[in-house]
């Protein structure tokens, strides 16, 4: 963590567990102290969700899977945290309890990732497994309840350059735009020039 004045030394948050092991930050606590993070640890281990204490370098697991988890996201409110997984055999968006995980519910239906909360908490957005960007309703209170999935629009995002590229959209805080990381067509493609032998004395 470095200040945006870029005047104060580096923190560091998050030690790495090993050499392999890949820390993708997620979603900050409303309260600044907490940071969500989901380690990659290779092609074998499933990625996980851990909780970091700002000024305490340890992780805590978050969720009692043997699955993959991804892109933790936190509630305006600090209650609920919103993931990816799959435990069902396929990516969908679950919600539980924050900062301990009591309950879950599935808010996606036919495949999800991605998950973002509106400012207020009472929508959440997500991507289907078709890529179209989708929204839910929410009620967080003391339980907590959301609507059927309401479609908003196709999402066509460039192809993920590393396996810590995982978001590729963004929404502000009032709900009503997005930023997405679209792949966009080149009007024209320059012709490639190979070079055989270009080493070799002439």
């Amino acid at each position: 963590m470095k200040s945006t004045s870029g005047l104060d030394s580096e923190r560091t948050l998050v030690p790495l567990p090993n050499r392999q092991s890949i820390v993708v930050p997620d979603s900050w606590s409303p309260d600044g102290k907490s940071l969500v993070v989901h380690v990659i640890s290779g092609a074998v281990e499933p990625s996980r969700l851990f909780l970091v204490n700002v000024g305490e370098p340890k992780l805590a697991r978050l969720l009692a899977t043997n699955s993959n988890e991804s892109t933790g996201q936190i509630s305006p409110d600090g209650k609920w945290l919103a993931y990816a997984s799959d435990e069902s055999g396929e990516w969908n968006v679950y919600v539980t309890t924050f900062p301990g995980a009591a309950g879950k519910w599935q808010v996606s239906v036919d495949g999800g990732t991605e998950p973002r909360w509106r400012g207020d908490g009472k929508e959440l957005f997500y991507l289907d497994a078709k890529n179209t960007l989708t929204a839910i309703a929410v009620e967080g209170g003391s339980t907590f309840a959301s609507g059927p999935p309401q479609p908003l629009f196709r999402v066509r995002g460039r192809a993920p350059i590393s396996n810590t590229d995982v978001y590729s959209y963004d929404v502000t805080k009032d709900g009503m735009r997005f930023i997405v990381n679209k792949y966009v067509k080149p009007s024209s493609v320059p012709p490639l020039d190979i070079f055989l032998n270009a080493t070799a004395p002439q």
